[in-house]
Parts: C-alpha cells; structure tokens; sequence
C-alpha cells in the first residue's frame, strides 16, 4: 500500500488594509503504512492557487521495520496580543506587546511602553482636537507605530507629534511607518536614537516641520512624502522650519523621498551630522529655501537626487540669497555632490563658509572645526539654475571645487 500525506498551507491573517505579522498554521497531518511491497510516497498538498497536487517520490526502505503513525498538529500565533476599541483600551496596553487599534477617532494621548507595536487598522485616526500635545510620547526604547492618521495635536514648537525621546545615541530608536500625519501645530515626527526608522509615511501641512532625526547613529528616513509644512511662513525657516531638520545624527541615510512645497528646506541637516547619505530623492518647489541643505555638519554624500523649483520667490525675509539653491552646504567638510539633475532653481549648487565656532557636541568634538573645506561637486547635470558658487563671510580659506558637470541653459559661476 502507499503512504500518503497532507499538509495544510500556511495563511496569514489580515486586519484591514493592513497583513500583520502573525502566521496561522491550519492543521498538519501526516499517515505512512508501509508494507514490504512498497516502493514510493505520495505528497498531496495545495498549490498556489489552493489546488491539489500529487507528486510520487522512493518510498522509505521496505527492509525496515513496518509502523503506522498518525499526527495531527494545530498550532495558532495571534498576530496581535491587545485590541483597542475604545478610549479606556489605551491604558491597559501591556509593554511588549503587539497592539491593534481598530477604526475610530480616538482623542488620546499615548506613551508607549518598551517593546510594543502598534498597529492601526484603516479608519484609526488620532485626533488631538488640539487638546493634547502628543499622539505618541516617551523614552521607551523599540516602539514601532504602523498606519495611523494623526491629526490636530497642540504640539510644543521644535518637537513632534509622535516624539520617540531615546536618550542620545543609545538603542532603541522607533520605527514609524505608513502614517499619514498632518495639520499638527508643529512638528510631525521627531525621533532620536539609534537606528530609529521613518518609512513610508506621508507627512504634510503640520504649522512647523515635517520631520527631523535627532541624536542618534545608522538611522533611515525612506519612501516619505513631506510636503506644505510651515504653510504661510508661520516660522521663519532659518530658525527650524519647512521640511525637516536633522540634528546631531551619524550616518543618517535620507533616500527615495519625495519632499515639495515647504516653506523651508525640502530636506536639511544642521549642527554636527556626521556621514550623512542623501540618496534618489526628489525635491522641489520649497519656498524661499535650498531643495537639500547640508549646514555646520561633516562628510556627506549628495547623490542621485532631482531637485527643482526651489528657491522662490526671491526677497523673502530672513533668507540669504546664496541659501536659495538647489543644493547648498554650509559650513562643512568632506561632502561629495554628484550624479544629480538640478534644473530650474533660484540657484543651483552653492557653498558658504559661515564663520561658526568649532562644535563642542562629546560626539563630533573630535571631527574639528565648521570649515567648507574639501567639498567637491562633479558630474551632475546643472540646468538654468543661475548662479552655482562658493563664498566665504570671513577670511577663513574654502575649499569648493567644480568639476565635470554638464551646464545646460543660463548658469553662472564665480
């Protein structure tokens, strides 16, 4: 006779639009009878499709010993460990654990606990009314946070939203993802820590910013829309306002975002970031300031980025003409431009030398002084972008070269 098995295929659950991670294993159940005349196996299970399929393979040797065994397993992992369904849900979420918040408009604010991972169903909003300041808040390390609306928070200036607070540069940094935040009164999302992630998310029309990474190493800003933050100059970008501002990070990696119509930078990083990758964004159409600013910070990598429209309109308050470029570096060392298309801004690729003392910060102290010094800019197509240049506010010597760019259209260079 044969020995047939069945196994049953693996599922994975799905709450809304969203699959979460648990896997569900149906059944398993296995029966072998072999006699001395035996000579194959035969395998039924379902295909792809959830067919039937058959395939015969040598059967076990027929000198062995004959048994007959049967075993059926049913084994389930949930794929969520607490359900939100109210308010009064929120409290009682234990740390550790992987939340689901279903549909509503919920009027909290939340601080995690370590470990947890929260998952919003479609139709999960967080609505400050702006009677609370945070939707997420708190120093709790490995917090994720996935397909949340936030909306309406009555947030301090120069802090987010959600705000993942990890103590500088220690492990634990949150992973934010697929949220839509908007329309909060300053920033959208802050993050600090090591290894902290802001994925995919659509982060727009918040009064301050969009976004910033702060004091933290190898962290990643991936697949984001970020667009009309500071909407109507409410702050003066200079300060910290516009798009993002990261701040004191070490290899920071920003790559395939797409950042438009701030009023402020598209994306920037200022004060004491250190190997910072900018990377297959596409930025354009920020008011009044740089599409990508690289300020008082060290080695950089500028690549592979479309950046136009930036820069206008001309004579804003508060806004140096050379910081109205599609590119511009401010006060730092070792950054590398390349293989970018930069077409249609106020300017094109710029540099200052602006002066600043020496950092002081325990994590770049050693890296030296704010200096624009070996800063090279090649092989990028610069097209109708006016002027490209490097200047210095002082008699501090700079250190900006051009070299093997294509000039398309009206360009300058001093």
């Amino acid at each position: 006779m044969l020995a047939e098995a069945v196994l049953v295929n693996y599922k994975k659950p799905v709450a809304g639009a969203a699959v979460l991670a648990g896997v569900v294993l149906v059944g398993v159940i296995a029966t072998a009878s072999l006699s001395d005349n035996d000579a194959t196996v035969t395998t039924t299970m379902p295909d792809a499709a959830g067919d039937a399929t058959t395939s015969t393979a040598p059967a076990i040797d027929p000198s062995a010993p004959t048994s007959t065994t049967t075993t059926t397993t049913t084994t389930t992992e949930p794929p969520f460990d607490y359900v939100v369904a109210s308010e009064s849900d929120f409290a009682a979420a234990p740390a550790g654990a992987k939340i689901l918040v279903q549909p509503g408009v919920y009027n909290v604010s939340v601080a995690p606990q370590a470990g947890q991972a929260w998952l919003c169903e479609e139709g999960a909003i967080f609505d400050g009314e702006f009677d609370h300041e945070y939707a997420f808040f708190s120093a709790a390390p490995d917090v994720s946070i996935d397909g949340c609306e936030i909306r309406n928070y009555d947030t301090p200036l120069q802090e987010g939203a959600i705000f993942g607070r990890i103590p500088n540069h220690t492990d634990g940094g949150w992973v934010v993802s697929n949220v839509w935040i908007h329309h909060n009164t300053a920033t959208g999302i802050k993050l600090s820590g090591n290894n902290a992630q802001l994925l995919n998310s659509h982060i727009e029309w918040n009064d301050q910013m969009g976004f910033g990474m702060l004091h933290g190493s190898d962290q990643l800003v991936e697949g984001n829309e970020i667009n009309n933050n500071n909407p109507g100059d409410r702050h003066e970008w200079g300060w910290e306002a516009g798009g993002s501002k990261n701040w004191g990070t070490i290899r920071l990696t920003i790559r395939g975002n797409v950042s438009h119509e701030n009023h402020g930078p598209g994306i920037w990083s200022d004060w004491n970031n250190i190997d910072t990758l900018y990377e297959g964004n596409v930025v354009y159409g920020n008011v009044g300031a740089p599409g990508i600013f690289h300020e008082i910070s060290y080695e950089a990598i500028i690549r592979d980025n479309e950046i136009f429209e930036n820069g206008f309109p001309d004579g804003l308050p508060g806004r140096p003409f050379r910081a109205r470029s599609g590119i511009h570096v401010a006060g730092s060392r070792g950054v590398e431009i390349y293989d970018n298309h930069v077409y249609n801004n106020a300017k094109g690729i710029t540099g200052v030398e602006q002066c600043r003392s020496s950092s002081s910060d325990e994590f770049a102290e050693s890296d030296g002084p704010w200096r624009l010094t070996d800063v090279v800019v090649h092989d990028n197509i610069i097209e109708d972008s006016g002027l490209s240049v490097a200047k210095t506010d002082c008699d501090y010597p700079i250190d900006m070269q051009f070299f093997d760019n294509e000039w398309i259209g009206s360009n300058t260079t001093e």
